[in-house]
């Protein structure tokens, strides 16, 4: 009788939230497409079979405005009385952003891509912050999220007054955490030495873009700020490039595709595969190849695991609105460990936009070291 294969054990890698003692999941999943409970449990129980923890949510996401919060607190409410144990609070990273929101949870008709605020609905000002934070945990159904971050940077309201504000939604128990996305760098080397100085809680996480085609941000701009004394973790988002990592928008837009659908995401992404399509694909098709000759599998699996090859970042943010998309997405853990420095210079070869140091830029100390 012939033995049957043994199933291959899977294996999350979990590292430290920059400098925190917080363990996230290598590979996190964001609630941005979430409309559907039923369709919400799904993919969040596929997101458990895998040991992810780290969950991103915003105020801004669903239709209308914080639908998907609502959503996320409805199917996470129904999982954890099916499962208490997997679903225990204490084992779970769960995340809010403030910035937008408009208290009427309704869209402009002029643009899907347009909303009408209020005038103290938009920004990081104190009142905002709190009253954000306030309808957030309320959509949610929880007492606390684990990180908060500020969604973007306000030049209108003054620094001491943004940190201020998420120091305060920390020491009232609402949040362990806070941090930014798509800061300048300048601008969170800022809020930190406000924190300092003032006896404040700096920023420990930043949520920027990231992916083959985005790496100046990562790669070069906060580069200084992953060292002491800052020690920022990242979280990063759109590693597929809004799809076109998938390989999936090489000839069309397929039609059951999300961006199918006259939405605010199809809105946004389509007129940025327009313009790029041309040049993107031309490198997507040969990355294609590579992944299928090399390592068996996909552009979409060889991708992700690109992006956290690099240590610097803590999590990358899966999206997503099949269960399958999960289940392929984690082989890219497997497939991190496999590439080698060989690998990555072939695949720098055919990408060919690695970030330039200017040395006018940055201190002489921060050039990298010459052979004679």
């Amino acid at each position: 009788m012939s033995q049957q294969p043994e199933e291959q054990k899977f294996e999350m890698e979990y590292r430290m939230l920059g400098n925190t003692g917080l363990k996230v999941s290598v590979l996190g999943f964001g609630s941005m497409t979430f409309d559907d409970e039923d369709n919400a449990v799904e993919l969040l129980e596929a997101c458990r079979k895998y040991g992810i923890n780290f969950f991103d949510n915003a105020e801004l996401y669903g239709q209308p405005l914080g639908n998907s919060d609502a959503v996320f607190g409805k199917a996470l409410k129904k999982l954890q009385k099916k499962d208490p144990l997997l679903w225990r609070r204490s084992d779970l990273v769960i995340t809010a952003k403030l910035f937008f929101f408009d208290g009427t949870g309704k869209q402009s008709n002029s643009s899907p891509l347009t909303v009408k605020y209020a005038k103290n609905e938009l920004g990081l000002s104190r009142k905002h912050v709190m009253e954000g934070m306030k309808g957030c945990l309320e959509r949610l159904q929880l007492d606390y999220v684990d990180i908060v971050y500020a969604h973007r940077y306000d030049p209108s309201t003054p620094m001491e007054e943004i940190v201020r504000g998420f120091t305060d939604i920390i020491r009232s128990g609402k949040a362990f955490y806070w941090g930014t996305s798509m800061w300048p760098a300048q601008k969170i080397t800022e809020a930190y030495w406000i924190a300092q100085l003032n006896n404040l809680i700096p920023p420990v996480v930043e949520q920027p873009i990231y992916n083959m085609f985005s790496r100046n941000i990562v790669e070069l701009e906060y580069a200084p700020l992953y060292e002491k004394p800052y020690g920022l973790g990242t979280t990063i988002w759109g590693p597929l490039d809004s799809g076109i990592l998938t390989g999936k928008y090489n000839d069309e837009i397929p039609p059951d595709s999300r961006l199918s659908d006259k939405n605010r995401l199809s809105g946004w992404v389509k007129p940025r595969l327009e313009k790029t399509k041309a040049e993107k694909i031309e490198v997507v098709k040969p990355l294609t190849a590579y992944a299928k000759e090399k390592f068996n599998t996909t552009v979409t699996v060889l991708a992700l695991a690109w992006t956290i090859k690099n240590r610097n970042v803590s999590v990358c943010i899966l999206g997503g609105t099949k269960p399958k998309q999960v289940e392929e997405n984690v082989k890219a853990i497997e497939l991190a460990s496999k590439l080698t420095k060989q690998h990555l210079e072939e695949i720098e070869k055919m990408l060919d936009n690695k970030p330039m140091i200017d040395p006018l830029r940055i201190p002489f100390n921060r050039l990298p070291e010459t052979k004679n």
